[in-house]
């Protein structure tokens, strides 16, 4: 049982350190790009109405209103709620990294095209 406790705050842990690096990749992606860059409705509304910042953070505000219902239904079904967070986990992984393979395409585009302008002056 102390393993599978384990396995879960690790998994918890996770899932928040992939949150921040969710926000912080799509920040990077909205400011290299536009918001239409983001493919999530929900984002995508909330980046209209408030802003890239302050939507993402509503965002992520969601996500921490719904953690301590994580913690409290972890004592009634532990090894359901710890495999809900390794997929949450991998399908955030997944997101994260998408994001930034997208923010470092974009990057290289835009060097790619203030290069090109400065070679033909």
């Amino acid at each position: 049982m102390l393993a599978g406790f384990w396995l879960y705050v690790a998994s918890l842990s996770v899932f928040l350190a992939l949150n921040a690096l969710d926000v912080h990749s799509t920040w990077l992606v909205v400011k290299y790009s536009s918001i239409r860059s983001e493919r999530n409705p929900l984002a995508r509304m909330l980046l209209r109405k408030l802003g890239p910042l302050w939507g993402l953070l509503a965002l992520k505000g969601v996500i921490l209103l719904i953690l301590p219902l994580i913690v409290l239904w972890w004592d009634d079904a532990p090894t359901q709620m710890t495999l809900i967070l390794l997929a949450a986990d991998i399908a955030y992984a997944l997101v994260v990294a998408n994001n930034y393979r997208i923010y470092r395409r974009l990057r290289r585009q835009r060097s790619n095209f203030t290069g090109q302008s400065r070679n033909s002056r």
